[in-house]
């Protein structure tokens, strides 16, 4: 069996996409946010999950021919959720190698997507921002977004939202350490105070996430079907909520 690159289905679109679940443009969309977020894992770390010694070094038996099929295998393990030992035939390798790699791909693929949320008090979701590319600022986000607010509101922000001001909102933010001294005691209680706050977001999310599909993998790759999951969710966690209630 040839062993299965990037260069050999690109040749062939429609086997492409029955592969991956994705076109080949679709692919080449996501591929420089994945590049980004891989090469910076392999700067830093080994594929054991381990810091690294020595600089990164590429040998000529590596188990990948380039970062493209890297992205082609991680989408064939989701697209089509085989056999380890299966893949390990398509790609040339034993299934512990095929075990290690999905594991740490996973990890890195989950890096180069990401929605921003907004949720009230009482945890319910409020605003869902559609998938972004992991790499994106949160403000940066926002203001593609155009977030708007009809009424006044009050902003538990993060750092990540620095520089973000938007209408009708009263923004309350960590403050940030300055480079040559500590936080006093004061400023540290205000930001317990902000964090107090900030948690309700975590547990809006963590509400959501009881239906397994926005938590576990999604093998679907129609257009949208994991930005509807997600709404979905985030409505059924909204009615629980004023069920609850009423």
């Amino acid at each position: 069996m040839q062993r299965q690159t990037y260069q050999n289905l690109m040749r062939n679109r429609a086997q492409f996409q029955s592969t991956t679940g994705f076109s080949l443009t679709c692919f080449d969309g996501l591929f420089p946010y994945f590049e980004i977020q891989c090469d910076k894992y392999m700067t830093r770390y080994t594929i054991a999950d381990k810091e690294r010694i020595r600089p990164r070094r590429i040998y000529k038996n590596k188990v990948f021919e380039d970062t493209q099929t890297m992205l082609v295998f991680v989408l064939y393990y989701l697209k089509n959720n085989c056999l380890q030992e299966s893949q390990a035939a398509m790609f040339g390798m034993n299934q512990p190698q095929v075990n290690g790699w999905i594991h740490l791909l996973k990890r890195i693929l989950e890096k180069a997507v990401k929605n921003i949320l907004i949720t009230s008090m009482i945890k319910k979701v409020l605003y869902l921002s559609s998938a972004c590319e992991g790499k994106a600022h949160d403000k940066s986000i926002c203001d593609e977004e155009q977030i708007k607010f009809e009424v006044p509101v009050i902003l538990w922000e993060d750092i990540g939202f620095i520089g973000l001001n938007s209408e009708n909102a009263a923004v309350k933010r960590p403050i940030k350490q300055p480079r040559k001294r500590e936080l006093d005691d004061q400023e540290k209680a205000f930001n317990r105070q902000i964090s107090s706050k900030r948690v309700k977001v975590e547990h809006a999310i963590g509400q959501c996430k009881i239906f397994r599909i926005v938590k576990n993998e999604v093998r679907a790759f129609k257009d949208d079907f994991r930005d509807t999951c997600m709404l979905l969710a985030c409505g059924l966690n909204n009615f629980k909520i004023d069920f609850i209630k009423t």
